[in-house]
């Protein structure tokens, strides 16, 4: 409907007075761009002469556009005009109109003619008093008119307050406009200005954010100076609020902007905006509220990263396609990790996913293999070791269920021992690799890892004897077989397939990038999945070894450690996330078998080290943590590909080492204790079930080995070193054997003339001896009997007496076990003393010196370690302890000293230590044992150098400098002279008046364990392996032979042989070097 049509409307239903319809259509006539009728009808609804209701009945036919009232007044004089034409009940104004504009055309043209001026007649005094009453009429009608415009101006601005207070911010503004053109003088002209323009931000802002701001930049300056707006807060406390607001709209305006030119205009607006938000002029800081600002500074601070983001994401994609194209997977699968970890908001943008997409179907090309023939070797290596003598002790005899030989695996030691009883059957050292490899059993073999020579062994069950080894020059991870083939995976990038019944190498997958995972045969061994270091699974052909394909799953390096589990036609990824969380991604596979996308995932607390139990279509997940889940998958595009069946939580805080098993349908989780807990399909529980040897003080270490209706596990049992073996039963726990394994020796093998053998004292104070039939067979599982009970404390000390004589003490301890082998009932006893030892007995003729701490020094007799005489008692305060070193004794002399005041001077006299001497350490303490050079004892200093005393005057002899303080030594090794090796890695040997007859830098291990002497060389030991050779006059290093494990002890002669203890107390035989 047009603006004519209406009023014609409007005429027809009386809605309007004549005068107005007249003064209207004039109006419109005059408007060169005459408005809609819709738009009049709102501008007369606006202005009250009609209601909504009356507008709408008379409106008719299509919605006409829409059109701003504040800006455009269709009738182009405002609401006067059309007012004053609505208020006259006649049309006399018109004539009035009409006649006054006669009159003034009339007058413009007679101007000009100019009469001769006449004498006016009423030019008089009473016409002149009269004319002064008429001024005087005329300024109080003045004032009168003065006061009605006033009133008028208040009505007008009280108009203009009801419609900003109701909102109607349109017709607010235009009655202020009014009232400030009409009354510019008016007391209340500046609030209108001020309101005026709050009005229009007010309407602006959150409809038009662009245009409120750009209301406030034009407007705010122009009354920043009215009085009305710096003397009431109220104007400035609006634009605390709006001002703020309109920065919020544009900044999230320019978050949500489709084009870059736009952000970046909404941007600075925004900012323009905040400039005028922090404006003191507009916004005083008592009102700002700088939390909205800093929200909005936060939306600008995410757009910016945003930004910056998307130019590293173009960046990157085009790095990523060329490192694609030069054949750098690697770099690309780095680039694109790189950069989600700086952007992890982008981590689903469709050109990465595209830019990686291809990374990886170029990857596929270059995983390829390669027919590559290797035998294996069918004999033993070389090795130094004449023999290897292992000691086992079985603590529990028993007999379980089961048979077979079972073998476990401790700190890079192999034991093979029989499963029905526990005992020993044989023992083999692999080494200790950086990550654990494990062992694989089969039927008929046992493949392990030497990390020694880097060797793959394929060894028999029952004896440890080697079926092949094939050598690999490199660390590997735990084998995969299927068959009679195993996957033998290199951290570095290459799988190598191995025929298990000889040990060849048949050929090699090479992989663009290393691996951090084991690969894996599915359930049938028709594919292969290994997962890449970072980024990619790989899915192959397990006949041809053909990549089928390549699927990115975006892991970050080394993540992902337990090999891929497939399970029905999905394959289980076990992906740790940080240090304390991982989850398990549920990977969907194609007709081929490749790896097609990603069906669900769950998240779990706790690493993932250990591949998930199987067992048909569940898997349970043990974390470090603790935390086990359990798990049921589902075959075909089943809509819960991954269903929790079970959680238990982890009890502490405290990460988890130990092994499980499922068992008959029940979990088996050791660690701290051993838990049996049944899996219940419902309620999602684990409720653990009731045994008869939960075991709970007790660390448990090694695998869980399930042996039909028989366990066997591994424990370290409180209070000890070693690692106990059990059998127990597969439902009860119940046990029915233990074996003691891998305890450490308390000192060197001791060399037994009568009867024949050797002597080995373990740390927790048992004491083996290998007779003639026990060293044929390399084996000792059972230890000598003891008359009391094993100490407390580990001990440390094996001393030799005499030939038929031995002590086995540890510092700290209240007794001393002699040993005594023509007892066979009772060989060791334990001899009680008065306060516990302060250090290492020191053998002499006839027994040994046993410094306490409570100060005494006793000589002990060889049999049950009884006081032969008076102890020598020095001056000590009541309650100290006493630091004794070892003593130095020879010839009747006892040499002892705590290091820091005194040295003493002993003399033997029928069993009792009489004091002879006394003398001050000096100003440099003494940091270790003393060793007797005919009549000079030797100590070493904290200042490097070396003391010689003569005895039993304690006079000064020499104090050679050794350059650094002694860290091994000094040791007797001949009349007059000792050897000694210093901090910087020098052995030294220095004679009785102070020369130093040598010096031999070492390399390697630090030595360990006292030297023997065979003619004129010196043997020592070091903690890594190896036994060197000395020459006792010249200083040169004669030979050094590597043992293959490290050495616990220093070396001990049997005849022409060189006997070590091992680091799990074996005793190893060797020939000495040449």
């Amino acid at each position: 409907m047009t603006a004519e049509e209406l009023i014609d409307a409007l005429e027809a239903a009386k809605k309007l007075p004549e005068p107005m319809l007249k003064r209207l259509r004039q109006k419109l006539a005059a408007n060169a761009n005459p408005p809609s009728g819709r738009s009049l009808a709102k501008f007369l609804v606006n202005e009250g002469h009609l209601s909504k209701d009356e507008a709408k009945s008379i409106l008719r036919g299509p919605e006409t556009e829409q059109v701003d009232l504040a800006a455009f007044d269709p009738l182009g004089g405002g609401l006067d005009t059309l007012g004053d034409a609505g208020l006259g009940p006649e049309p006399a104004d018109a004539a009035i109109d009409e006649k006054s504009s006669k009159g003034k055309k009339k007058s413009s043209a007679s101007k000009g003619k100019r009469k001769k001026a006449k004498k006016n007649e009423f030019d008089s005094p009473l016409i002149l008093i009269g004319g002064g009453s008429l001024a005087l009429l005329l300024l109080v009608g003045g004032a009168i008119l003065y006061y009605l415009n006033s009133e008028s101006g208040d009505a007008l601005l009280s108009k203009a307050t009801e419609s900003f207070e109701a909102g109607a911010y349109t017709q607010a503004i235009d009655f202020y406009n009014q009232f400030t053109t009409k009354f510019p003088n008016h007391p209340s002209a500046g609030q209108a200005r001020v309101q005026s323009v709050l009005a229009n931000l007010r309407q602006k802002t959150g409809s038009n954010d662009k245009i409120a701001l750009q209301v406030a930049a034009d407007e705010l300056p122009r009354i920043e100076d009215e009085p009305y707006f710096n003397e009431q807060d109220q104007a400035k406390a609006e634009l605390s609020t709006l001002l703020p607001k309109i920065a919020r709209g544009l900044a999230e305006k320019a978050d949500t902007a489709g084009t870059q030119e736009e952000i970046e205009s909404f941007v600075e607006l925004s900012k323009q905006a905040i400039g005028l938000s922090n404006n003191t002029k507009y916004v005083p800081r008592s009102l700002r509220d700088e939390g909205d600002l800093e929200e909005t500074r936060a939306i600008l601070d995410r757009i910016a990263r945003r930004q910056t983001a998307l130019d590293a994401l173009s960046k990157t994609i085009k790095s990523m396609q060329d490192a694609t194209s030069n054949g750098d997977i690697r770099g690309a699968y780095g680039m694109h990790a790189e950069f989600i970890k700086a952007h992890p908001e982008l981590m689903e943008e469709g050109a990465l996913a595209e830019a990686i997409a291809a990374a990886s179907a170029s990857e596929q090309g270059l995983v390829r293999y390669e027919a590559k023939p290797k035998e294996s070797a069918k004999e033993e290596g070389a090795t130094p070791l004449e023999a290897v003598l292992a000691l086992a002790d079985r603590r529990v005899q028993g007999v379980a269920p089961a048979s077979g030989p079972v073998v476990v695996e401790f700190s890079g030691v192999l034991y093979g021992l029989d499963s029905k009883d526990g005992r020993l059957l044989w023992r083999r050292y692999l080494g200790r690799p950086e990550a654990s490899v494990g062992l694989v059993r089969t039927a008929d073999a046992v493949l392990a890892w030497d990390a020694i020579a880097n060797e793959l062994l394929s060894l028999e069950p029952a004896t440890g004897a080697l079926q092949w080894r094939l050598p690999v020059g490199e660390p590997i991870l735990r084998p995969a077989v299927q068959a009679n083939l195993a996957l033998v995976t290199l951290p570095s990038g290459r799988v190598l397939v191995v025929n298990l019944a000889s040990g060849d190498q048949v050929g090699e997958v090479q992989f663009p990038q290393a691996v951090s995972a084991p690969a894996a045969f599915d359930g049938r061994g028709e594919r292969i999945y290994v997962a890449g270091e970072q980024s990619s699974v790989y899915s192959l052909d397990a006949k041809s070894f053909e990549c089928l394909g390549v699927y990115y799953s975006g892991h970050s390096p080394g993540s992902i450690v337990a090999a891929p589990t497939p399970i029905l036609d999905k394959v289980m990824l076990l992906q740790n996330i940080g240090a304390a969380t991982s989850r398990v991604r549920v990977l969907s596979s194609d007709d081929q078998g490749a790896i097609g996308e990603e069906l669900d995932s769950y998240r779990m607390n706790g690493l993932v080290i250990e591949p998930p139990h199987v067992f048909n279509r569940r898997f349970a997940v043990v974390c470090n943590s603790g935390e086990i889940t359990v798990f049921e998958t589902a075959a075909g595009s089943s809509a819960d590909p991954l269903t929790v069946l079970a959680v238990r939580e982890p009890a502490s805080n405290e990460r988890s080492s130990g092994a499980s098993a499922v068992v008959e349908g029940n979990l088996w989780v050791a660690d701290r204790g051993i838990t049996k807990y049944a899996i219940a399909p419902s309620g999602k529980r684990l409720p653990a079930r009731t045994i008869d040897a939960p075991l709970i003080r007790d660390r448990f270490v090694g695998e869980i080995l399930s042996l039909g209706d028989v366990l066997v596990h591994s424990r370290r049992r409180s209070g000890t070193t070693g690692v106990t073996v059990a059998a127990a039963d597969a439902e009860s726990a119940r046990l029915y054997w233990e074996t003691d394994l891998a305890t450490a020796p308390a000192g060197p093998p001791v060399a037994v003339d009568q009867p024949r053998g050797i002597l080995q004292a373990a740390a927790d104070g048992r004491v083996f001896f290998f007779d003639r039939d026990a060293v044929g067979r390399r084996i000792l599982d059972t230890s000598l009997p003891a008359a009391a009970e094993r100490p407390a404390q580990p001990l440390e000390f094996l001393t030799a007496i005499s030939a038929d004589s031995f002590a086995v003490s540890a510092g700290g301890s209240v007794s001393i076990n002699t040993i005594d082998l023509t007892n066979q009932k009772a060989p060791v006893v334990s001899g009680s003393l008065p306060s516990p030892l302060a250090c290492e007995p020191t053998p002499v003729s006839g027994g040994w010196i046993a410094p306490l701490k409570v100060g005494q020094v006793f000589l002990l007799g060889k049999q049950g370690a009884q006081p032969l005489g008076t102890p020598f008692q020095p001056t000590i305060q009541p309650g100290e302890a006493y630091a004794w070193l070892p003593a130095a004794a020879g010839d009747g002399v006892v040499v002892v000293t705590d290091g820091v005041q005194n040295i003493h001077c002993l003399a033997i006299d029928s069993g009792s230590l009489k004091a002879v001497q006394r003398s001050d350490v000096g100003p440099s303490p003494i940091v270790g044992r003393g060793a007797m050079l005919d009549r000079v004892v030797a100590f070493p200093t904290q200042g490097g150098r070396l003391m010689l005393l003569s005895t039993p005057s304690l006079e000064s002899v020499a104090d050679p400098d050794l350059g650094s303080p002694a860290v091994w030594g000094p040791y007797a090794v001949g009349p007059g002279r000792c050897v000694v090796v210093s901090a910087d890695g020098e052995m030294a040997a220095v004679d009785a008046d102070g020369s130093i007859a040598w010096q031999l830098p070492l390399s390697g291990g630090d030595l360990t364990g006292a030297p023997a002497v065979e003619g004129d060389s010196l043997l020592a030991t070091t903690k890594d392996g190896r036994l060197i050779k000395v020459n006792l006059n010249s200083g040169e290093l004669a030979s050094q032979v590597f043992v293959g494990q490290p050495i616990a002890s220093g070396p001990t002669m049997m005849g022409p042989r060189v006997l070590i203890a091992a680091a799990d107390g074996a005793v190893l035989v060797i020939s000495p070097p040449k």
